[in-house]
């Protein structure tokens, strides 16, 4: 499958002479075509990005801050998959983990806390949700 820009398919009329604007449409790629396909990509890639800048600077920060220049210095690390799963303070058995640093955030959120080494446990989520919805059911666990 190719992915090809709302430009690029203009003159395509597929659900009842009804157009869809602004939207990038999956279509099956032809033989013919293939030489082009390197172009097209960087094309809706290109396309997408200014889209994403666009909207961004229209964005309050809520639900995310878009001020994200750190992820210049932390995009090598989006080479890899990274799993991390079950407890950190546990050996895993998919060698791609970043255990060591998240155990490293709890013990410096345990040093600004005053909390003794044997006194906690956590783990460090991907995001608010996650984060919330595990403590509804440690929550509920403990009542």
């Amino acid at each position: 499958m190719v992915v090809v820009s709302s430009v690029a398919i203009e003159e395509k009329d597929w659900n009842e002479n009804k157009k869809r604007e602004d939207v990038f449409v999956v279509v099956e790629p032809t033989d013919e075509g293939a030489l082009d396909r390197q172009k097209c990509l960087t094309k809706i890639m290109t396309e997408f990005q200014e889209h994403l800048t666009e909207r961004a600077s229209h964005l309050l920060g809520f639900p995310v801050n878009m001020n994200c220049n750190y992820m210049v210095d932390l995009s090598p690390f989006l080479c890899f998959y990274i799993n991390n799963v079950g407890d950190p303070y546990k050996e895993s058995n998919f060698s791609l983990h970043s255990k060591k640093f998240e155990v490293g955030v709890l013990d410096w959120f345990a040093r600004l806390w005053e909390i003794d080494m044997d006194e906690y446990w956590g783990y460090v989520t991907n995001g608010g949700t996650e984060s919330n919805l595990h403590a509804l059911m440690m929550g509920s666990v403990a009542l």
